[in-house]
C-alpha cells in the first residue's frame, strides 16, 4: 500500500525513460500554450498602442506602463521558449537544461501576468479569471511532478490570497472558491501526471520490446553474436566494397564431438559452451563478419592475408583445452568467392560441403570447396533431384553377387546389388548414390524399386523352368521409418507369386545399433511373415553383441575389411575363428563377404564358415549374365535348389 501511495505521488524517482517523455510531452505543450499567447499578447499590446494613441479609453500613464511591461515580457518568454520548441522538434538538439529552464520561467511568468492583471481587476470589484486562466493553463497542460504542482500552487493561491486580502478583505464564498479551485486543479495536475506516466511506461515497454525484436533481427538469440541476416548484409557488402576479393574467405566451422558435451553436461552447459566459444570468435575474427548458423555451427567471413590459419588454430586450440576430456575438435570448410555478387548464403552452403567432406577424415581440418568438391556436389545434388525419373527410366538395375558354399563351392544364393546407369555421369557405384539417398531421405524410393526388381526377375527364372536359388535384399533403416517397405515387399510377393524362402532380409549390424527401439517392432512383423533375416556387415563397425542377444537372425554376414588387408596372420584367424565359432554356439550360420584368393577360402571352409561371397567367385551383375553362367556350367547350382 504504502509503495503504491509513493508512486502515485511521484515518490519514487523515475527513471530516464519516464523523465525523457515528461520532458517531450511539455516540449509539445510549450508549442500549443506558446502560440496562444504570443497571439492574445499582441492583440493585447495592439489595443494598448491604439489606447495610447486615441487616448480612449482614457488610461493613465501608470497604467499605461504597467500592463505594457506585463504583455511585453509575456510576449517575449513565449516567443523565446516557442523558439526553443520548434528547434528541439526538427532535431537540433538545443541543451534540455535550457528547455526546463525556460519551461519554468514561461510558466513564472504566466502565473505573476494571471495574479497582477486579477489582482487589478480584484479591487475593482470585477472577476479575477485572468489568475484562473494562467493556473488552469500552466498546471493543467504541462506535466509537473505532484509535489512541483503542490508548492506552485500553494505559493500562487496563497500569495493571490494575501495581496488580494490585504487591499479588499476577501468574503467567505471567495475564500471558499479559491481553495475549491486550488484542490480541483491540483486534482487535474495529480491526474495529468499518473497518465503520463503511464503512457511513458507502456511507451517504455513498447520500446524494449522494439529495441529487443530489432536485436533479434540481427544478432543470434542464444550467442549474442550475429545472426545469418545479419552476416549475409555485412559480408555481401564488404565484398562489394573490396579492391580485391580473391584472398577472400567463406569460413564454416563445425565443433566437432559436440554432441558428447551436450549428453555428459546437459544441454545448459552445452549453450554456456557455445556462447563462449562465439565470443572466442568475434574476439579472433574482430572486425569481420561472425555469425552462428545453427547448432554447434559458425560461419566467418574474413581474408586469408589476415593471419587466417592461425586464428583457426587458436580457436581450435581454446575449444580443446575447454573441455579437454571430451577430445572436442574444429572442423573447417573454405569458399573462395569468384564474383563479388555471389551469394553469402551459397557461399556457406558451399563452405559446409567442404567441411562436411573432411568430417571423418581424423588428420584433415581444413579444405576448401575446389573443383572435385564441386563436380561430386553437382553429382549429389543431381542424384537427389532425378532419383525418380531414374527409376521411371529404367536407369535402376539390379545386379546380383553369387553367394557359395564354403565345401564345395556351388551356387546357394544371390545378393541383390542395386547399380544406376545415369544418362549423363554413366555407370554409378552404389557408394556414389546410397550415402546422398540416406542422407536426403530419398533410399527408401531405391529399395522399393529393387524389392520389385528381384520378385520380377524370380519370376522369369521360374518362368523358364530354371532353378533358382534365394536373393537376399538388403533395408535401410530408413525403409522401416519413411515407408511401409515390410507391406510392399508383401505385396510384390503375392503378386510375382514367389515363394518366401527365395527371398532373404539382410539389416546391417549399424541400423541395429542406433536404432535398435525403432526396428523391433520391424523384425517381429517380418519373422511373423516368414522371412529369414540375415545380419548383414558384423564387424565393420563399432559391434554390439546386445545385438546378437537381442535378436534372432538365420545368419550372419562377416564383413573381411574389418580385420585387415592380410587375414592369415595369428591374430586376425583368432579373432575371425571366434566369431565363426560364437555364431555356430548360439544357433547362426556364418557368410563371409569379401573372399578374394583361395587360400583366404581355404582358411574359411577350415574352421567352419558355411557360405562365402567375394570376387573369387563373381562380381555383381546383371541376372541375364548369372543364367548364362548357369546354363555354361560355370556355376553349379546346388543340390538341394537344383
Amino acid at each position: 500500500m504504502w509503495q503504491k501511495l509513493r508512486k502515485w505521488f511521484g515518490l519514487e524517482k523515475p527513471d530516464p525513460f519516464v523523465r525523457q517523455y515528461f520532458f517531450e510531452s511539455n516540449i509539445r505543450s510549450s508549442i500549443y500554450m506558446t502560440v496562444v499567447v504570443i497571439i492574445l499578447e499582441v492583440w493585447m499590446i495592439t489595443n494598448l498602442i491604439k489606447t495610447m494613441v486615441t487616448g480612449n479609453p482614457p488610461r493613465t500613464n501608470t497604467w499605461l506602463i504597467q500592463h505594457g511591461v506585463s504583455y511585453v515580457t509575456l510576449l517575449v518568454t513565449g516567443v523565446s521558449l516557442l523558439i526553443y520548441a520548434i528547434r528541439y522538434i526538427r532535431g537540433k538538439n538545443p541543451s534540455k537544461k535550457l528547455g526546463n529552464a525556460l519551461i519554468i520561467i514561461f510558466s513564472v511568468v504566466c502565473i505573476m501576468f494571471g495574479i497582477y492583471i486579477s489582482y487589478l481587476d480584484y479591487i475593482k470589484g470585477e472577476q479575477i479569471l485572468a489568475f484562473l486562466m494562467m493556473i488552469i493553463y500552466v498546471c493543467g497542460l504541462y506535466v509537473w511532478h505532484p509535489l512541483a504542482s503542490l508548492l506552485i500552487m500553494s505559493v500562487s493561491f496563497g500569495g493571490f490570497y494575501l495581496l488580494c486580502n490585504a487591499s479588499v478583505p476577501a468574503t467567505y464564498a471567495t475564500q471558499v472558491n479559491l481553495f475549491t479551485v486550488w484542490i480541483a486543479v491540483f486534482m487535474v495536475s495529480l491526474s495529468i501526471f499518473q497518465q503520463k506516466r503511464r503512457e511513458a511506461e507502456k511507451e517504455e515497454t513498447v520500446e524494449k520490446m522494439n529495441q529487443h525484436l530489432q536485436e533479434l533481427s540481427v544478432t543470434d538469440e542464444l550467442t549474442g553474436i550475429s545472426n545469418m541476416h545479419d552476416f549475409r548484409l555485412r559480408a555481401g557488402q564488404m565484398m562489394l566494397d573490396a579492391d580485391d576479393i580473391s584472398s577472400k574467405r567463406f569460413l564454416f566451422l563445425d565443433i566437432e564431438n559436440f554432441r558428447t558435451l551436450n549428453e555428459k553436461y546437459g544441454f545448459r552447459e552445452g549453450n554456456v559452451f557455445l556462447q563462449d566459444v562465439a565470443a572466442k570468435l568475434a574476439e579472433i575474427f574482430e572486425g569481420d563478419p561472425t555469425a552462428r548458423l545453427a547448432d554447434d555451427h559458425f560461419v566467418v567471413f574474413t581474408d586469408v592475408n589476415n593471419g587466417m590459419h592461425d586464428k583457426l588454430d587458436t580457436i581450435r586450440e581454446y575449444i580443446r583445452k575447454e573441455k579437454p576430456e571430451l577430445y572436442l575438435g574444429l572442423k573447417c570448410g573454405a569458399y573462395i568467392p569468384r564474383e563479388r555478387l555471389y551469394s553469402p548464403s551459397a557461399a556457406c552452403d558451399r563452405a559446409r560441403y567442404a567441411c562436411n567432406s573432411i568430417k571423418n577424415e581424423y588428420d584433415q581440418n581444413y579444405r576448401e570447396y575446389d573443383k572435385e568438391l564441386h563436380i561430386e556436389s553437382h553429382r549429389k545434388q543431381h542424384i537427389v533431384n532425378h532419383i525418380d525419373k531414374a527409376i521411371e527410366d529404367g536407369e535402376i538395375l539390379v545386379y546380383y553377387q553369387p553367394v557359395v558354399w564354403a565345401k564345395n563351392h556351388k551356387l546357394c544364393g544371390l545378393e541383390a546389388l542395386a547399380r544406376w546407369d545415369d544418362v549423363k555421369y554413366g555407370f554409378l557405384s552404389p557408394g556414389d548414390f546410397i550415402p546422398v539417398l540416406e542422407e536426403y531421405r530419398q533410399i527408401y524410393k531405391l529399395d522399393k524399386c529393387i524389392v520389385e526388381m528381384v520378385c520380377r526377375d524370380i519370376r522369369k527364372v521360374l518362368d523358364v523352368g530354371l532353378p533358382m536359388v534365394p536373393v537376399s535384399v538388403n533395408f535401410s533403416r530408413l525403409d522401416f521409418e519413411l515407408f511401409d517397405i515390410i507391406s510392399y515387399l508383401e505385396e510384390q510377393i503375392k503378386e510375382y507369386q514367389i515363394p518366401k524362402d527365395y527371398i532373404h532380409v539382410e539389416i546391417t549390424e549399424s541400423a541395429l545399433v542406433d536404432h535398435q527401439g525403432t526396428l523391433k517392432e520391424s523384425i517381429r512383423r517380418l519373422e511373423s511373415a516368414g522371412y529369414l533375416l540375415w545380419l548383414d556387415d558384423f564387424g565393420s563397425g563399432y559391434s554390439s553383441l546386445n545385438v546378437l542377444k537381442d535378436y534372432q537372425f538365420e545368419v550372419m554376414k562377416l564383413d573381411m575389411g574389418f580385420l585387415s588387408d592380410n587375414i592369415l596372420n595369428e591374430r586376425s584367424r583368432a579373432i575371425i575363428d571366434s566369431v565363426i565359432k560364437m555364431a555356430d554356439e548360439i544357433g547362426m550360420r556364418t557368410l563371409t563377404e569379401g573372399v578374394e584368393t583361395e587360400e583366404i577360402a581355404g582358411f574359411l571352409e577350415q574352421i567352419g564358415c558355411e557360405r562365402l561371397q567375394g570376387y573369387l567367385f563373381g562380381k555383381p551383375q546383371p541376372a541375364e549374365d548369372i543364367t548364362k553362367k548357369i546354363r555354361e556350367g560355370t556355376y553349379t547350382i546346388s543340390e538341394e535348389y537344383a
